[in-house]
């Protein structure tokens, strides 16, 4: 007997797969997301990059790059999965007393 999910071209291995790739999101009752969406923790990494090439360029002072160098904190308090274009400014807010209470 040929269950469903293969009649439908897909096996309950690659069901599974699919499972655990989306699990977080719909755990937290979130819209799980595409591949090519931008999440929290790679939005941090590009703008600390970005930071990172600056001074190289001597375009920003070493201050100021530790200044950014916040960017496990973000990722801590936002989450690291979570789509960086579903953030509001809710999400910052609430944690404003946990930043500098740090």
């Amino acid at each position: 007997m040929v269950q469903e999910d293969q009649r439908a071209g897909q096996t309950p291995q690659v069901a599974l797969g699919k499972y655990c790739e989306t699990r977080d999101d719909l755990q937290a009752v979130r819209q799980p997301r595409q591949p090519e969406e931008l999440v929290v923790r790679e939005l941090v990494h590009r703008f600390l990059t970005r930071a990172q090439d600056r001074l190289d360029r001597m375009e920003i002072t070493a201050k100021t790059l530790d200044d950014h160098m916040m960017g496990d904190l973000i990722i801590e308090l936002l989450g690291k999965t979570v789509l960086a274009n579903s953030l509001r400014s809710c999400h910052t807010s609430s944690h404003t007393g946990a930043t500098l209470r740090r």
